[in-house]
Formats: C-alpha cells, sequence, structure tokens
C-alpha cells in the first residue's frame, strides 16, 4: 500500500498530512462500479447551538428562542477514496476533493427536549474515472433528538441520552446516500468547570452491510470525545475533539484501521452576542475509505443563556465569604443568621433567626420613644406632638404617625388588612398587597406581569439588590420565564411567592445582607417552597419599618425578573 503524496499546504497541514495515513483504498477494478451504493460521508456535525463540531452536549441549551441554526462547511486536504487495480495494482483517486456543506437546525421546545436536523450538501467533490462521484448532490439527511435527563448546559456533569436517524433519500450513485434507514442511539454527556469544557457521546449506529473486498459499512460503534477551554466570559473556546466508528460487523476486519474512521480536530470558536464563528483543522488517524486530513468552518446562530454569575453586580449585596460558618458564634449558621454579626436566639421566623431581641421598653412615666423616627429638636414645631414636624404634618392638629406619603404623613393610621400603604376605604384589592396608583379601580392591587405568558415552571438563575437614588432600592430576582407571584405579610416580613420556581444553584439561596446599605429592608432571601404539590420558591424580605414595597415581573434578557422596589427607609 503506497501512500498519496501529500500537497504543500504551508507548514500547519504539512504536518497534518505527514501524520495522516494513506487514503482509503478499494481493490476492485478501476472502471468497476459498486455493487450497492452507500454514504461515504463521516463527518456528523454537533447539532446546531452545541459548544463543540462533531461532540454533542450531554445537555439541552435553554433560553429564549428555542430555535437555533448553524451552516458547518468542511472541505478534504487529501482524497478521501482510492480504488486499486486488483491485477495491475494501478491507483485512481476516485474521491480526490470534497466539499460539504451542512445547514442545520435545532430547536427545543420544552426545557428538556432538543431536536435537531441536518442536511449534508456535497457542494463540490471530484474524482478520476467514470464512477467519480459529482456535485452538487443531497446527502442523507440526519433528524435527532436527545432528552435532558441530569444537569444542564452549566452543570459540572449532565447527561442526556438521545437518537439520531439518517433519511434515505440521498444520492447512492454519488456515495452520499445509503439508500436505507441508518439509526444510532447514544449517550452523552458534558459539563463545565470554567474555565474548562468537556463533552463525551457513545452510541451504536445499525447500518445495512456492503462489503466490496476491502471497503466494508455496517453496523458501528461510535465514538466522541472534546475538552477546551472557555475564555473572556464565554466569548472564546478551544480545544480539541476526537470522533471515531469501528465496524463491528466483519469476519475479519473489524475494528481494523481501513474499517474504522478515526479523525481529529482542533478547533476554535468565537462568540459575538447570539452568532459564533468557528475555524478548525485535523488530521485523520486511521486509512478508512472517507477520512482525510479536513478543515473546517461554521457560522451559527446560537443564543445561549450566560453562566450564572457568581458575584453580585456592582451595587449589589453580597453573601458573606463563609456561608457556613456561623461569624456571631450564636449557634445559627451565617447562611440562615439573619444578623450573622450580632449574636441572637434562633427563631423560625425567615430573616429574624440569629437577630438579637429587642430590648423591652423600661417603666417610666414618659411614653417610650416612637420607634419611626428620632426625637427631634425642641425648636421644630408639632401641635399635636406626634414628632412630626407642622410644616410637613398633613395633619397638624390630631397626632398620626410618619408616613413616605405626604398626604397621608403624621395623619392617624387607616385601616389596612393587607398592609400596603393603601387604606382598606381606597383600596382596590384589599385583601392582597399592592401598588398605590391614581386609577381608584387597580390602586393597591399587584403589578400586572409585563414580561410575556405566565409560564408553570422556570429556574432562578440569580439574586441580588440594586440602589436606587433617594435611598430607594430593588430586590431583584432573575428567571429563564416568567412565573405567577403571590405576597403575604406579616409585620415587617413580606413574601413573594414565585409561583413554579426553583433554585438549582445553592449560592442563589444565600441571604442578602442589607443591613449595610440606606435601605429600608434588612434582609432578603430565596427559600425552597412547595405550592400545590410542585415547585415553588419563597422571596423572603425583611422590613425595617412600616414601609409599602412595589413589585412587578419585567422582561430581562432572555427571561424575566421580579423587582421588588423598595420605598426609602423610614427616618430614624
Amino acid at each position: 500500500m503506497v501512500a498519496t503524496p501529500c500537497k504543500v499546504l504551508g507548514s500547519t497541514l504539512a504536518v497534518l498530512c505527514l501524520l495522516a495515513p494513506a487514503p482509503g483504498r478499494a481493490q476492485q477494478s478501476l472502471d468497476q462500479g459498486f455493487a450497492d451504493g452507500f454514504s461515504l460521508q463521516r463527518f456528523e456535525p454537533a447539532p446546531a447551538g452545541d459548544r463543540f463540531f462533531v461532540v454533542p452536549e450531554g445537555a439541552v441549551p435553554r433560553g429564549k428562542p428555542g430555535v437555533r441554526a448553524q451552516v458547518l462547511g468542511h472541505y478534504t486536504l487529501q482524497p478521501s477514496l482510492v480504488r486499486t487495480d486488483n491485477v495491475t495494482g494501478q491507483d485512481r483517486e476516485l474521491v480526490s476533493k470534497q466539499f460539504f456543506v451542512h445547514p442545520g437546525l435545532s430547536w427545543a421546545p420544552t426545557r428538556w427536549l432538543l431536536t435537531h436536523f441536518d442536511l449534508p450538501i456535497a457542494a463540490s467533490q471530484s474524482g478520476q474515472g467514470p464512477n467519480a462521484p459529482e456535485s452538487p448532490a443531497v446527502g442523507d439527511g440526519r433528524l435527532g433528538a436527545r432528552v435532558g435527563l441530569v444537569g444542564d448546559e452549566h452543570s459540572a456533569f449532565a447527561l442526556a441520552p438521545g437518537v439520531d436517524v439518517w433519511l434515505p433519500f440521498g444520492s447512492q450513485r454519488n456515495l452520499v446516500g445509503d439508500g436505507a434507514l441508518r439509526v444510532l442511539p447514544r449517550i452523552n454527556v458534558s459539563g463545565q468547570m470554567l474555565p474548562f469544557a468537556y463533552a463525551a457521546s457513545v452510541g451504536y449506529q445499525f447500518r445495512k452491510k456492503v462489503d466490496t473486498g476491502s471497503l466494508q459499512v455496517g453496523d458501528s460503534l461510535f465514538l466522541s470525545a472534546a475538552a477546551g477551554l472557555v475564555l473572556f466570559d464565554e466569548v472564546l473556546s478551544i480545544g480539541p475533539e476526537f470522533h471515531a466508528q469501528w465496524l463491528v460487523e466483519s469476519d475479519s476486519d473489524k475494528f481494523a484501521s481501513r474499517t474504522s474512521p478515526l479523525e481529529l480536530l482542533f478547533g476554535v470558536r468565537v462568540r459575538i452576542s447570539d452568532a459564533v464563528l468557528g475555524a478548525g483543522v485535523g488530521p485523520s488517524l486511521s486509512d478508512a475509505p472517507g477520512v482525510a486530513p479536513r478543515a473546517v468552518f461554521s457560522v451559527a446562530y446560537a443564543p445561549r443563556l450566560p453562566a450564572p454569575r457568581v458575584a453580585a453586580p456592582r451595587g449589589a449585596a453580597t453573601p458573606p465569604p463563609d456561608r457556613d460558618g456561623d461569624s456571631d458564634k450564636d449557634g445559627v449558621v451565617d447562611s440562615e443568621d439573619g444578623c450573622p454579626e450580632q449574636a441572637g436566639p434562633s427563631r423560625p421566623e425567615p430573616g429574624q433567626s440569629g437577630c438579637p431581641a429587642q430590648p423591652a421598653p423600661v417603666d417610666s412615666e414618659e411614653p417610650p420613644a416612637a420607634p419611626a423616627h428620632k426625637a427631634l429638636a425642641p425648636t421644630a414645631p408639632d401641635a399635636d406632638g406626634d414628632g412630626v414636624p407642622d410644616a410637613s404634618d398633613a395633619c397638624p392638629k390630631e397626632p398620626g404617625a410618619v408616613s413616605n406619603d405626604a398626604e397621608a404623613n403624621g395623619c392617624p393610621l387607616e385601616a389596612d388588612a393587607d398592609g400596603d400603604g393603601v387604606p382598606d376605604a381606597k383600596d382596590a384589592c384589599p385583601k392582597a398587597p399592592g401598588i398605590k396608583s391614581s386609577d381608584p379601580k387597580t390602586s393597591g392591587c399587584a403589578a400586572r406581569v409585563d414580561a410575556g405568558k405566565v409560564k408553570d415552571s422556570a429556574e432562578v438563575t440569580f439574586s441580588g439588590y440594586q440602589t436606587l437614588p433617594g435611598d430607594r432600592g430593588i430586590v431583584f430576582v432573575e428567571l429563564t420565564d416568567p412565573v405567577a407571584v403571590e405576597v403575604t405579610r406579616n409585620g415587617q416580613v413580606i413574601e413573594y411567592k414565585l409561583v413554579g420556581a426553583s433554585v438549582p444553584l445553592r449560592n442563589n439561596k444565600n441571604p442578602l445582607l442589607l443591613r449595610d446599605f440606606n435601605s429600608s429592608a434588612m434582609t432578603a432571601q430565596l427559600v425552597p417552597a412547595n405550592h400545590g404539590g410542585k415547585h415553588a420558591v419563597r422571596l423572603v424580605i425583611t422590613l425595617r419599618g412600616k414601609v409599602s414595597p412595589s413589585h412587578r415581573m419585567v422582561a430581562r434578557g432572555r427571561g424575566a425578573a421580579l423587582e421588588v422596589e423598595l420605598p426609602a427607609p423610614p427616618p430614624q
């Protein structure tokens, strides 16, 4: 067997050519046609949206929209099929050059299912002799699906079984179609521990058997694996990929080099927003027909949710570094301690466990000072003695309470059953906390969802706190989809139940400690819950005083966010 000489392709490609085995050979009469047509195609791209070129991921990519698209091309750098005359020993390059284009689509209709389609098109192929394939020619289309069972695209380990089916409408005459159905059940795994990522897939392909003497195809064991570095906030991915097939139905040549396609690829991908550009080159590692050193390029539209952030954004509260420690040595671990720097007893109320008890009022003839504000200078006029200066007292002749509402500041408290700051007499939704508005039909009712149709399930991807002008702030919870919100309040503790939500990352369950901010809230924490037999998450906020937050569900990126706007804290 004599190797075909490599063409000069530059220093890098020349090295790959030297490493490449001889091209696949078929020992037959040079002008004899194949008794049965088959597909010579050995390069099968991963579904559109996956991280690597040929190795599928073990997870279902998430984010909106669920459709991703890709155009991948590959060009052989050496002949991929050489025929040798059994009598004369003469060689003929039956397939000298091949350039394939693969348009592909993938669609995730649910959070656990991915479907995909790939259509190989021989845009250009040439060879010697009357049996050389022609172009353009359409190959067998590949339809596939995989089911995400464990983890997601950002997990350290994800598992997704799947199946690929090749539809037999490709041209057998031009060596791009089998003329029979092919089926490949497979197991896919992947994971990332940034900056590292990996993927692997193993499967068994059921395929019609073709045996021309030295050229054989049939049932095969599939294996592919990839690893790489993911750098610059997932902008750049670089690493090697390996893919192989081993013929398992042969009396003498199963697992042999000339019947087992093996290739290696070194690839680079660059993400620009939702677009991904890729290029790669690699040698062949066996002399099976269809295998050759090749160059690859790809252009993809592949929206992908970013990896969950570990640190909170600028201006956001961050959880303590030692989340399982006990900084104040009060027996309540920091992750459950509402006041981790002040010792206090354990309590069942979220956000209050571990906080010191409030001192009881001292017996005295003088009434205790109003907790909602500091004592005012004696020079400030205060006719009704309620601690609110007459200049800002809306009811200067009758004692009242401090309020952030200028029209109610210093006035007696009116009945407010849901504690949202809107008196029952003016509250259109007196049994559920809401937002004050100028419309009497909606004042006191909860904000409407404006992030799209409410979904039955979603995942929390991040939570944080953002400061606003005037000592206001926003506690936000980012989700993959909008969900229904139920609000309850008990004194200074207000809860927002996100129906159908779950918290996959432990870090998102740590409390946000807001006492170092001039905020009307002390803590905010996500607590997993149950709602009628399905998942739910409670956002528990402990307030400093009688303030009335407002909330809304808004679109954010490709998902949604619950935003709880906190008014300025009451005077101390």
